[in-house]
């Protein structure tokens, strides 16, 4: 691999999915996952596929992945730069890989010091879902394996289920009970080989399930979108279910596209596995739903949800502080309706930094000298979009 996909080939890549527009900026463009010095971290002659992005507690970033690299198909692991480039991938060893079986799949939560890794192993012909417990160092097993006995297409992991794939039209939810444990299943527009979602919690009361799935369309294994917003009424049955399936006519793709993941923290990116590049082996690509809330069915809720509103801190303008330290918080909320994803602060005309917290955003400052300073805030809401800057002065008494 690889040369860097062109814009002429960007204009093919997506089938089924008007998710994907492009409007020129050609470093959103599809691009091959890279190694940390710039080498591609997919093999000329072998399959990479079934990405699985984790963000963890720690802010250590992982991609796990499927390759057959090593004969047959196992689970390596890689970590992200702050660039979202990639360590030289490894494999992990027995018993979450095995010699002549299939690995595929992985489906990994944090659970510091270690890993829960679910992955789906095909050994002969007998397909069964596996979950291990890995220490996130050595990555060997540190806890009970346990074998659920379902024989699904794909795996994903969406709301705290398990989200399986069967090659039809509705997508099974497990939890977990010493094993994947039936729950419920998902209704979809597409016969789904794999299928992930996010869940977007954007007001107190509404939310939106988008998916982004491996599907079987017109001969050929392409990505296809599409959502629910869930609204909350004041009658009875107090809610109401918008499916909406994303237009599927413009971005049609000549290649075969499969097993997509969505790193919604990471900028609403979509990691996904393609022949795009012409060798018949499937490589991983990434590429960025820039242009995410100018769909139809989002842009008329979006743009009524007042985004770009200000963030709002527990400071009164000209707040008296002493000793030299400022502490503050924001909500959770941007002008109470927009669920806030990041919140970041400066002291005056200082850089940006990331503020802690997940429903409440905290910040502080220390060695303040006495004087006039401002406080500046904003945040990233639930749609990757900015609010509005909040700038608030502050007096630091000595």
């Amino acid at each position: 691999m690889k040369n860097f996909i062109g814009l002429s080939v960007l204009v093919m890549v997506f089938s089924s999915c008007g998710l994907f527009f492009i409007d020129g900026a050609g470093d959103q463009a599809v691009s091959p996952l890279a190694l940390t010095g710039g080498a591609t971290l997919s093999t000329d002659d072998h399959n990479e596929k079934c990405p699985y992005v984790l963000r963890t507690f720690s802010g250590t970033n992982y991609l796990f992945f499927s390759s057959d690299r090593n004969g047959s198909y196992d689970i390596f692991v890689s970590i992200m730069d702050k660039d979202g480039n990639f360590s030289p991938p490894v494999a992990i060893p027995a018993p979450v890989n095995y010699t002549n079986t299939k690995e595929l799949y992985p489906v990994v939560l944090d659970n510091s010091p270690n890993f829960n890794i679910t992955v789906i192993r095909i050994s002969n012909a007998v397909t069964n879902v596996y979950t291990y417990t890995i220490n996130q160092i050595a990555l060997t097993n540190s806890g009970t394996t346990y074998i659920t006995a379902i024989a699904p297409k794909g795996l994903s992991y969406l709301n705290s289920y398990l989200v399986a794939g069967y090659g039809n039209n509705t997508a099974v939810e497990y939890f977990f009970s010493s094993g994947w444990v039936l729950n419920g299943v998902i209704n979809l527009s597409h016969n789904v080989n794999s299928v992930h979602g996010i869940y977007l919690q954007y007001t107190n009361s509404d939310s939106l399930d988008l998916y982004i799935e491996g599907a079987s369309e017109n001969g050929s294994l392409q990505l296809t979108a599409e959502g629910v917003l869930m609204h909350s009424i004041p009658v009875s049955p107090y809610s109401t279910n918008l499916p909406f399936n994303i237009s599927t006519t413009v971005y049609q793709s000549k290649f075969n596209d499969i097993s997509p993941f969505i790193d919604h923290e990471g900028g609403f990116k979509v990691y996904f596995a393609s022949d795009r590049y012409g060798k018949g082996n499937f490589d991983l690509y990434r590429y960025n739903i820039y242009t995410y809330t100018t769909l139809p069915e989002i842009s008329e809720m979006y743009t009524s949800l007042g985004i770009g509103n200000l963030v709002f801190m527990n400071l009164v303008p000209n707040q008296l502080f002493s000793g030299g330290n400022i502490s503050f918080s924001i909500n959770k909320t941007l002008d109470n309706r927009l669920f806030t994803l990041k919140a970041y602060c400066a002291l005056d005309n200082g850089p940006f930094t990331e503020m802690s917290g997940s429903t409440e955003w905290t910040g502080f400052f220390s060695s303040v000298p006495a004087g006039n300073h401002t406080v500046r805030v904003y945040a990233i809401d639930v749609f990757q979009g900015y609010s509005k800057t909040n700038v608030t002065p502050i007096i630091m008494t000595n």
